[in-house]
């Protein structure tokens, strides 16, 4: 069964008035990958210039804007270890965020602490020890 869900899209880089919300296919993560729906992002000045095209992070378009998001693990990778589904997780890797949803190296997702909310845990950067 093929999962859809929206995303906003940039075409081109650009300021948002150029963005669309469009639909996408959520894909099966690979091995080292996890499927995350986004419940919460947060947008910085290096995600603006990222989208405008100027800054030291290019991004080939068709794009989604946004790096800083929080959610919950819906599919992970044979070879992802660490992640279990339902789990509370955050990052910051380009062309994610603006989603309901998003497949990322497992390397690059942290735990959120019980304390924190996924709100919270968008906007700040979370450093989780791995055990």
């Amino acid at each position: 069964m093929t999962h859809m869900f929206r995303a906003v899209i940039a075409e081109a880089p650009g300021p948002p008035a150029g963005y669309r919300l469009g639909v996408r296919h959520a894909i099966a993560p690979q091995s080292t990958m996890v499927r995350v729906r986004i419940c919460a992002v947060a947008l910085s000045y290096a995600d603006m210039l990222a989208a405008r095209g100027g800054h030291q992070v290019k991004i080939a378009p068709p794009f989604t804007p946004g790096s800083e998001f929080a959610g919950v693990v819906d599919a992970v990778g044979e070879d992802a270890g660490g992640f279990a589904l339902g789990e509370r997780v955050t990052s910051t890797v380009a062309a994610v965020a603006l989603a309901e949803m998003g497949t990322v190296e497992g390397a690059a997702l942290r735990h959120i602490p019980d304390a924190l909310g996924v709100e919270a845990a968008a906007a700040v950067r979370v450093d989780t020890a791995k055990e």
